[in-house]
């Protein structure tokens, strides 16, 4: 049998967001999305979210946060990854940097959150 190429993170990841979707919808559809092949999953930069959002908007994102452009309000965003300067822009404009896991672990019931894609 072919051995998976998902790193033991993402795949433990996948199980305790899976357990989560007892409680919300959302968390069973981010599951399987953290588990889809790495070169599937989205990348998006700081210019659309600051675009699509609004100020003190949570985001959840099952993919990679870059840095390319400027975040011009606060906002909390978890992520799969987060390179080094989006990470600095998002705490820099007032936000919270979370994983995934723990943002599964503040709000088990998915309300007020949009996944983007």
């Amino acid at each position: 049998m072919p051995r998976s190429r998902m790193s033991r993170k993402r795949r433990q990841l996948g199980v305790k967001l899976e357990k989560t979707r007892k409680k919300a919808k959302v968390w069973g559809v981010l599951s399987k999305m953290v588990q889809r092949p790495r070169r599937s999953l989205p990348s998006i930069n700081l210019a659309r979210l600051s675009r699509i959002t609004s100020r003190g908007e949570i985001v959840a994102i099952p993919g990679k946060v870059l840095g390319g452009g400027k975040l011009d309000h606060p906002l909390t965003v978890a992520a799969l990854h987060f390179s080094l300067s989006a990470a600095k822009a998002i705490e820099g404009a007032g936000g919270k940097v979370l994983s995934l896991s723990e943002l599964a672990e503040q709000r088990p019931d998915g309300r007020e959150m949009r996944v983007i894609v």
